[in-house]
């Protein structure tokens, strides 16, 4: 499987090799470099420059600025990397849940054109997805091996994809949970022990960087950044009367078919597959 995964990553990249020249996204990459380049002088968010984006994603292009000095190329080799490992970890993920070879590389192609096309460079949400499919990864092997370190780990993941993205963090979180009691209700296990051990995880990485925020800026501050402007900000924005069909170019329609196709098409394979598996049971 590693072997197969590094060839899958190393395909990846290439693919993703091209944006390391596209055009620069003035807004929302310029707040990412912006914010990382002032992480660097020693100023914080949410009180030396604004954003709605946990601290994650500016935290880390600072770290790579560090190593590597500050420059949109440095930050572009890290966008790359985290694009290029979504679509391994979901190949990896579909064939954790049984499904045939056939259906895990076509669901690899599919994320890989997605995880190309979607966002900005340096969008958090590419790195907080990463970290959540890594979580649901250590998840399945939890629920397969019953050892509570995996879960452990699965939160531990989970509240790293928080940093990035707390709203994708708090879904998967609630998905993971829902089917975590079921299963534990379905085995009539003891509740606690797993429980513990995924707040464990969790508050292993989101305690610290909570307890430092708000000891730096406050907690009301923290509080307005992450959860009461967006709050208010995401509602007027997605308000604002959009476009008419007619204004798009034909590329805006392209990608969404590809996609629906792509999902009509794995429907229809897994529903063969597991009919056929079916069939060689009874």
């Amino acid at each position: 499987m590693f072997k197969r995964a590094s060839t899958l990553y190393l395909f990846s990249l290439i693919y993703n090799f091209s944006l390391l020249k596209g055009k620069l996204y003035y807004y929302d990459e310029g707040l990412i470099l912006a914010g990382a380049e002032r992480i660097t002088k020693g100023q914080l968010p949410y009180i030396d420059f604004w954003s709605i984006y946990p601290p994650g994603q500016f935290y880390t292009v600072a770290l790579f600025f560090e190593l590597f000095g500050a420059s949109i190329f440095v930050e572009r080799v890290y966008d790359i990397i985290i694009r290029s490992l979504i679509p391994v970890f979901i190949f990896i993920i579909i064939k954790n849940l049984n499904f045939s070879k056939k259906i895990a590389y076509f669901c690899w192609g599919m994320a890989l054109i997605w995880s190309s096309y979607s966002g900005f460079p340096a969008y958090p949400v590419h790195t907080a997805l990463l970290f959540i499919f890594i979580s649901i990864l250590c998840f399945l092997t939890y629920l397969s091996s019953k050892k509570n370190l995996w879960l452990f780990l699965a939160a531990a993941f989970m509240g790293l994809s928080a940093l990035f993205r707390h709203d994708l963090a708090a879904m998967a979180t609630a998905a993971t949970l829902t089917t975590l009691f079921i299963n534990i209700k379905k085995e009539k296990n003891s509740f606690w022990p797993p429980i513990v051990y995924f707040m464990g995880g969790y508050l292993l990485v989101g305690l610290p960087v909570t307890v430092y925020f708000v000891n730096a800026i406050g907690l009301q501050t923290f509080i307005d950044y992450l959860i009461i402007l967006p709050a208010e900000i995401i509602p007027k924005y997605r308000a604002v009367p959009y476009p008419s069909i007619l204004d798009f170019e034909l590329q805006f329609f392209i990608f969404p078919l590809i996609l629906l196709g792509a999902f009509l098409i794995s429907l229809k394979a897994i529903f063969r597959e597991k009919s056929q598996k079916y069939s060689s049971y009874t």
